[in-house]
Formats: C-alpha cells, sequence, structure tokens
C-alpha cells in the first residue's frame, strides 16, 4: 500500500481515479451493539487485531482512516478528492445505527489538477522516487479493458417519467424519506437521469409532492427527500353477485392512519406491478388473482 499512491497518483497519473475498499466501520453492523467478539475472519496480513468480514480481504479501513488517507495522497500528488460511501442494507438497522456507519464500501474519486504548479510538484516527486536508482526498468502494459458507457448516459428520460419511478419508489418502499443515494440505485432511476444525480435533485426540488432536505457539509447522496404527507395505501371494495366486470372505488388511505379499515379487501396498487391483498369476506367467495401495470390505477375491473 506504500507505492500504491505514488506509482498510481504519481507515475502514471490518471486524469480520473476511482477507488473502492471494504468499510471496516460497517462491520459493526452485523452484531449488535457492545458485543465483543465480532463475527468474521481475522485479519490474515496480521497487521492488526481486527476482525474482517471477508476471508479475501487484505486490509479494512474505518471511514475516518480512509477520508485522512484520501485527504493526504490527493496533496500530496496534486488531486482533488471526494469520499462517500456505497452499499446502503436495504432493511433498517434495529438499533438505529445506519447514519453512522454508512455504506458497506468506501469510495474516492480522484481527479488530477492540471495546473503548472501541480504538474511541477508532481514531475518532482517521481524524480524523487527513482534518485538513486541505478536501473529503471519501464513500465509494461499488462492488460487493457475498455468500459463503454450505458447506452442511457447523457440521453435522461422526461422529467415526468423520472418523478413517476421517485414516487413509485416510494410506494414500494413503504417509507415517506429516503436518501438521495436510496432513490438513486432504486428501480433504474439513475438510467432515467442519464447519469445525472443532479437532475434526479432538480425533479424532487421541482414537484410540490417532494421535499428535498439539504445536509450541510455531506454529499448529495446523504440528503434526503421527503413524501409529503406520507406514503399512501389504497383500499377498495367490490360485489362478486356478477360475472361482468365492475368497476372499484379507489380511495386512498395514509399509511399513518390508526384507524381500521372498514372495506372487505384493501391491497397495495405497488408491488413490483402486482397487486397484492389480504382478504378480509367470508371463506365462502372466491379468491381472485389480480395485476396491473406500473402506474397509478385509475380503474380496476374484477370477475367472479
Amino acid at each position: 500500500m506504500v507505492q500504491f499512491a505514488p506509482v498510481l497518483l504519481g507515475v502514471y497519473h490518471p486524469r480520473i481515479l476511482l477507488m473502492t475498499t471494504p468499510s471496516y466501520t460497517f462491520n459493526a453492523r452485523f452484531s449488535p451493539p457492545g458485543r465483543s467478539d465480532p463475527v468474521g475472519h481475522a485479519d490474515p496480513t496480521g497487521r492488526t487485531d481486527r476482525v474482517f468480514r471477508n476471508s479475501d480481504h487484505r486490509f479494512e479501513w474505518t471511514t475516518e482512516e480512509f477520508a485522512r488517507w484520501c485527504a493526504a495522497v490527493s496533496k500530496e500528488w496534486g488531486y482533488t478528492v471526494e469520499v462517500e460511501s456505497v452499499g446502503v442494507p436495504l432493511e433498517e438497522d434495529p438499533w438505529g445505527r445506519d447514519k453512522q456507519f454508512g455504506g458497506a464500501s468506501q469510495v474516492a474519486a480522484f481527479r488530477r489538477k492540471d495546473d503548472s504548479n501541480s504538474k511541477k510538484k508532481r514531475e518532482r516527486r517521481v524524480r524523487m522516487m527513482y534518485d538513486g536508482v541505478a536501473t529503471k526498468e519501464p513500465h509494461r502494459l499488462v492488460a487493457s479493458h475498455q468500459f463503454t458507457a450505458h447506452p442511457q448516459a447523457g440521453h435522461p428520460s422526461g422529467l415526468e417519467q423520472i418523478t413517476s419511478a421517485v414516487l413509485h419508489t416510494f410506494e414500494a418502499w413503504g417509507d415517506s424519506v429516503l436518501r438521495v443515494e436510496e432513490l438513486w440505485f432504486s428501480k433504474d432511476i439513475d438510467l432515467l437521469c442519464g447519469g445525472w444525480i443532479e437532475l434526479l435533485i432538480e425533479v424532487v426540488e421541482k414537484d410540490t409532492r417532494l421535499r428535498l432536505q439539504r445536509v450541510p457539509g455531506q454529499p448529495k447522496g446523504n440528503w434526503t427527500v421527503e413524501l409529503i404527507g406520507g406514503v399512501q395505501r389504497r383500499q377498495v371494495s367490490w360485489s362478486t353477485s356478477s360475472r361482468k366486470p365492475r368497476y372499484l372505488e379507489i380511495e386512498e388511505v395514509n399509511m399513518d392512519d390508526d384507524e381500521e379499515l372498514d372495506t372487505e379487501m384493501s391491497i397495495s396498487l405497488y408491488d413490483e406491478g402486482i397487486i397484492q391483498w389480504g382478504n378480509e369476506t367470508s371463506q365462502d367467495e372466491p379468491t381472485h388473482d389480480w395485476a396491473c401495470g406500473s402506474g397509478w390505477a385509475t380503474e380496476t375491473s374484477v370477475w367472479n
């Protein structure tokens, strides 16, 4: 690891370098608070007494350690750096530690500074690396990989379609507050936005049903979006007295409402496009299979 930054940021000095590494801080999420014998694998290198979460990991840094290292090497080699995390659990931590632990992996985006001072600093430090070395073997290209961009990169969908996907995500998750990062990686919203998270933020700010909460000092992914009024559940009732289709009456009920539902059936119109229900009618009445496409249903019919 000692030569990682000098070689990557000094000798090769790419315009952009993306780096990911496991987060040791996140490991505490797998154990209750205060547990002294965490589940995992002992550091195979023997450098620390830490317990890693995977046996093939050679090191795991805390979020503070990684941030300090990134800040130091970016300054040393003439780069700027942004540090964030990815890998947010779908289930909430029972002890409310999700914000404290962040994502499972840490991400650093290094961007090269090309002003004359930064260039001279890199060149000078690279010369110092090889000072006194009798022979300097040239670096040899071992492999080259080309990763093409997704066809939708730079080609976002319409604002209405993005807004619909955002509202769908709130309904599917059943939460009234989500982080921007959670929305970004849900249901291809990143593709609908053409890879521009700024467009997602613009959509949220323009829609009166949504409220963006900016968190000072935090990256955009940690900002939160609130669905004003909370997530709505749908309530329906119908009659099975006719074999002809009958339209159902649908009304919205706030998820936070504690009043008992008094209709024959309550359903959620969102669950990967499939309607699910709990039947509250008598056992003599038949069971029906239901399905609907994505989007808010305006009319629904049933046969018995």
